[in-house]
Parts: C-alpha cells; structure tokens; sequence
C-alpha cells in the first residue's frame, strides 16, 4: 500500500530561483535563519538540493540581513 504525501510548499518548475527572489526564500527558512528540512517542506530532493544552495549563496552575499535591517527602519519610522 503506497500512501502519497501531500506537497507542502511546491515550486513551479517555471518558477526561477535566485538569490535576490526574499520571497520565495523566506517561505522555506525560519526566524533563526536556518534551512527548513525536506521533510516539512515536502520537496522533491532536486529541489531541496537548489533551495539549500540558494539560500547559502543568499547569506554569502548577506542579502538576508539587508533586507532586515530595511524592513526594521521602515517599521522605526512609523
């Protein structure tokens, strides 16, 4: 008996992948910045594999950490 699970976060395989794309990657890290697992995305491997490497590049480039310290002044603002 095969049971299929049901894909939680799916990506189009039109859907392009960079490291500047904030929100397609915030969907699949938490609030410490770490990686969520295949397991919880529901993922296929290939995409999980692309997905981990994007990020890495990501915080690399400190893209992440850009974006916060924006949103931070934005919210200081008001």
């Amino acid at each position: 008996m095969n049971i299929r699970r049901k894909r939680r976060l799916t990506i189009e395989p039109s859907t392009s992948i960079f490291c500047t794309n904030y929100d397609l990657l915030s969907k699949f890290i938490t609030e410490q910045g770490k990686i969520i697992p295949r397991r919880i995305t529901g993922l296929s491997a290939k995409q999980q594999r692309r997905i981990s490497k994007v990020i890495k590049q990501a915080r690399t480039i400190a893209f992440f950490q850009a974006l916060l310290k924006n949103e931070e002044k934005k919210t200081d603002e008001k």
